[in-house]
């Protein structure tokens, strides 16, 4: 995969950092296209995205948490790629759930939208997880607790 889309982080500069050193060299090509985002899975957040995206892309690679991950799965779904997850906390499925939660630009939660496909590839390193503040792992582990009931 020669042309990546999107290295991402909805609190972007830590998300970016906690990942550095464990995504492959081919993030530092010319050819990748980094786009840091901090908003919402909005329908203006997912337009100026694929608008700045460019028309030399192969797959969508969405890195950090929740927000980030939904907006790159919904993103990639509208231009018809393959979609990579590489979360940065476990507070919350959105890694590899086929699904993104919606948003209006206020941030209030709209609708979710069900995908036909799951994501291409889930990639998980733990040291990055569990470097993670605190306070994402207790929320993932409420997150899956209310999931059960």
């Amino acid at each position: 995969m020669n042309n990546f889309l999107a290295r991402c982080g909805s609190t972007a500069n830590a998300a970016i950092a906690a990942a550095q050193t464990k995504l492959p060299p081919a993030f530092g090509l010319p050819g990748a296209k980094h786009i840091l985002f901090r908003g919402h899975c909005s329908e203006s957040d997912v337009q100026q995205l694929a608008a700045e995206s460019g028309d030399d892309r192969s797959v969508v690679i969405g890195v950090g948490g929740g927000a980030l991950l939904d907006t790159a799965k919904a993103l990639a779904r509208r231009l018809g790629l393959p979609f990579v997850a590489a979360p940065t906390i476990a507070a919350t499925c959105a890694a590899w759930t086929p699904l993104s939660v919606w948003y209006n630009d206020a941030g209030q939660a709209l609708h979710y939208e069900i995908f036909d496909d799951a994501n291409f590839m889930v990639l998980v390193e733990p040291e990055i997880i569990l470097n993670a503040p605190q306070q994402y792992l207790l929320a993932g582990i409420g997150d899956t607790l209310a999931k059960m009931v």
